[in-house]
């Protein structure tokens, strides 16, 4: 997604098995309530203001389709509706191994609105990660993630491939909030962006975000 604060975007080639993905979907500001003195509202702090994106809520049925399961929920703040089996099937998802990041990214690509384009980002710091997450976040878009289950606070256990959706953030308290589709302590939870980069699948040394 074009942005007058993107950077470009570096293309990488790669293999991973994710089982959750990170999607964004319809933005809404969430913010406590404004203080009232002398009847007039006065400016609500900045620290409060969640930025969130509406999707479907999905578990994966299976314990190597999150990949397609996070694309389901990720394509559908797009308007592209197509279940996880669908994308599984289109993604040549692999019984008891999972999806490629590459079939992930060709597949997106492949089904998403003209002028959009699935790529790889390089990241190395939290703020960096905001500022990739905040252009398609504030554009109403999902951001699936492939992640390491191990990385997630929630998660724990085997070092395996996952994969969450980005479904909301609050950028003056570094927060991200995901949508993790595992049927174990899956749904919404919240994390730092730090956390969040700690969390994220390595190539070759360095860490990768989706971002349109």
């Amino acid at each position: 997604m074009a942005s007058a604060h993107a950077k470009p975007r570096g293309r990488w080639r790669r293999r991973v098995v994710a089982c959750v993905t990170v999607a964004v979907v319809s933005l809404s500001v969430v913010s406590a309530s404004a203080a009232v003195s002398n009847h007039a509202a006065q400016p609500r702090p900045v620290e409060d203001e969640w930025h969130y994106v509406s999707h479907p809520d999905l578990t994966q049925s299976l314990p190597y389709n999150c990949i397609p399961t996070s694309a389901s929920m990720a394509l559908a703040t797009l308007g592209v509706h197509l279940t996880p089996t669908e994308l599984g099937r289109q993604m040549r998802i692999i019984p008891n191994w999972g999806v490629s990041g590459d079939h992930l990214m060709r597949v997106f690509n492949e089904v998403q609105p003209s002028g959009r384009e699935l790529t790889y980002e390089v990241v190395t710091s939290g703020r960096q990660v905001e500022a990739d997450l905040s252009v398609d976040l504030l554009h109403h878009v999902a951001v699936p993630a492939l992640v390491i289950a191990a990385g997630l606070p929630w998660q724990g256990g085997e070092i395996t491939g996952h994969a969450v959706v980005v479904d909301g953030m609050n950028p003056a308290r570094h927060l991200v909030r995901v949508f993790d589709p595992a049927p174990r302590n899956g749904g919404e939870h919240v994390l730092t962006s730090e956390q969040l980069l700690n969390a994220l699948q390595m190539e070759s040394g360095v860490r990768h975000l989706l971002v349109d």
